[in-house]
């Protein structure tokens, strides 16, 4: 040995990680959830989704599915023929003429009523005198 014991290479330097790469690769991940978020629907929660698939979105609005437009009616407690009448726009009369088995004089809670406008009107016509 000459005296001069063994020979080491000086260590590299510590490479600098990329700050464009570490920033941006979370950032874009939390951006892609995101989107997929949304893209589901914004009423979706962690265990439950209400919103409905594009193919069996409804194409009624609010408007459409007023009481003016319900086929149906529940008699509720508070009701009497003449609120029901008042609250569809149709008449007693009509409303007797399209639900024949009802006694409107003993409404029963829970009762179901047709209280569809043009069905009404046409059976209060087509009614015997």
């Amino acid at each position: 040995m000459n005296g001069t014991g063994p020979q080491f290479e000086p260590p590299l330097p510590p490479r600098r990680k990329n700050r464009l790469i570490v920033i941006a690769a979370p950032t874009a991940l939390l951006v892609l959830v995101v989107l997929l978020f949304n893209a589901i629907g914004s009423s979706c929660a962690v265990t439950s989704c209400t919103s409905k698939p594009a193919h069996r979105a409804s194409t009624r609005t609010t408007a459409d599915t007023s009481a003016k437009q319900q086929r149906f009616y529940r008699v509720a407690a508070s009701d009497s023929m003449g609120s029901i009448a008042e609250k569809f726009d149709l008449s007693i009369d009509e409303i007797k003429a399209c639900n024949p088995n009802v006694d409107p004089n003993a409404l029963q809670i829970g009762t179901k009523l047709r209280v569809e406008r043009d069905y009404c009107k046409k059976a209060y016509e087509n009614a015997p005198i």
